[in-house]
């Protein structure tokens, strides 16, 4: 089943419900139709973000200057097993005085362990928009 294959830092994750020791589920996929053959299916549980830190700093350059830093309940949300969301208000977008940058996504866990879990850069397009 070839569409299990993911581009590992360009894809997120498929979302997979263990149904027993032996059995996962993924509801995007089907094998209906398919032969069973042999490979193997490394399951890696979400992360528990319980009790967790997590901020998101924007800088102009790596290790250069801050220019925006999200938290939780400031542009970032725990939404889910494994999940932060962020957003940046429109207005707080509007207000931008830079078009590109770097941001990185830390997380630190309740005994002081820090993980980087995203890096990469931003760009910051002007006069589009969404439909919501």
């Amino acid at each position: 089943m070839p569409d299990l294959n993911r581009a590992r830092l360009r894809q997120l994750p498929h979302r997979v419900a263990s149904i027993d020791d032996n059995t996962v589920e993924i509801n995007l996929l089907s094998a209906v139709g398919l032969a069973p053959v042999g490979g193997q299916l490394i399951y890696q549980p979400p992360v528990d973000l319980a009790g967790a830190e997590v901020r998101m700093q924007i800088r102009d350059v790596p290790g250069g200057t801050v220019l925006m830093t999200l938290a939780l309940g400031s542009g970032l949300e725990i939404a889910g097993a494994g999940t932060i969301s962020r957003e940046i208000s429109a207005s707080d977008t509007a207000a931008l005085m830079w078009s590109s940058a770097v941001y990185d996504v830390d997380v630190t866990y309740s005994d002081g362990t820090v993980h980087r879990y995203y890096s990469g850069p931003i760009t910051v397009s002007r006069g589009g928009g969404c439909d919501g």
